[in-house]
């Protein structure tokens, strides 16, 4: 999710057409509780899928991953390649122009596996046999986030965001055990 970090008034970024910056933030959440496991702050520039090894190994030294659900952007055979090295199961829907290739590369196997079956299965069957929509408590964490603290951050550094978002993750964290 994306959140902005302090600037004052915005006219010059306005004025000039500039594209505002934010900071995403990527969360690793336990779909039982909804307490945040990892979190990784990084530039708007940075894709998902850059982030995606180094927030499951952090979550994977919290708790062990049996099943990790995510959305399509992680869509990936360095994901999947991962999941099978790291010994989860990785759930994500294939892009719609995804294909099944006759003969894979070694390492694009397990997504060859993954397309296959979801276009065999369909959509629907597919989302009720891998349980996909207990993705929905990430959505979920990220909901409470923005009601609870807003869109905006106080501080306006790399250091300093990342603090605020440590404290922040520490509070909604504390406020789900109560």
């Amino acid at each position: 999710s994306g959140l902005t970090p302090a600037r004052k008034g915005g006219w010059l970024a306005f004025k000039h057409r500039k594209k505002q910056a934010y900071v995403k933030i990527h969360f690793a959440v336990d779909v039982r509780d909804g307490k945040i496991l990892e979190f990784k702050v990084t530039p708007d520039s940075v894709h998902d899928n850059k982030v995606f090894p180094e927030l499951v190994e952090k979550a994977g030294k919290r708790a062990r991953l049996k099943r990790v659900n995510a959305d399509g952007a992680y869509d990936d055979k360095k994901n999947d390649a991962l999941a099978q090295k790291n010994d989860f199961e990785l759930v994500v829907p294939p892009r719609r122009n995804s294909r099944v290739r006759r003969r894979p590369p070694p390492d694009s196997v397990a997504r060859n596996n993954r397309v296959r079956e979801y276009k065999n299965l369909g959509k629907k069957r597919w989302k009720k046999k891998y349980a996909y929509g207990k993705r929905w408590m990430v959505e979920t964490v990220y909901s409470n986030w923005k009601r609870l603290f807003g869109e905006g951050l106080s501080a306006r550094g790399p250091k300093g965001v990342e603090a605020e978002v440590r404290r922040k993750v520490f509070l909604l964290n504390l406020f789900l055990t109560l």
